[in-house]
């Protein structure tokens, strides 16, 4: 059975940031096998190994963006360095460094407009997370 990995990150308390957990804990809810779900508040690079045993990755995230969108990922390569924090293609070429393997991955964004601390999910990404 193949292994899907779904990583939802965001800051659950800054209003729409917080859609990518929310969807993960939803799909969390729904028992399927051979899904895994991981929220987090950001992309680390201890997840890099995570990334490696899936079979494939999907990301969830909150964005500025009109409506529901979804694409595939490649690893990104860059010169930059964050210890603490990296971008999903970062975190899939990090994976395929240490590990020497990278699974297929999707990014789904979350259409999101207000980041206020403490701030409730606004309508849209409300929308948003029962669409993703």
């Amino acid at each position: 059975m193949k292994r899907t990995l779904i990583i939802g990150y965001g800051n659950p308390l800054r209003g729409d940031d917080a859609a990518g957990q929310k969807v993960c804990i939803e799909i969390e809810r729904w028992k399927m096998a051979g899904v895994y779900t991981l929220p987090a508040a950001q992309l680390t690079p201890e997840l890099a190994g995570e990334v490696a045993a899936a079979d494939q990755v999907v990301f969830v995230d909150a964005a500025r963006v009109r409506g529901l969108r979804i694409c595939t990922l490649t690893p990104e390569y860059s010169c930059q360095v964050h210890t603490h924090h990296l971008r999903p293609g970062g975190l899939l070429a990090l994976a395929e460094l240490l590990y020497q393997t990278v699974p297929p991955a999707l990014m789904v964004q979350v259409p999101a407009r207000e980041f206020l601390c403490g701030a409730p999910l606004s309508p849209i990404a409300q929308r948003g997370t029962e669409n993703a």
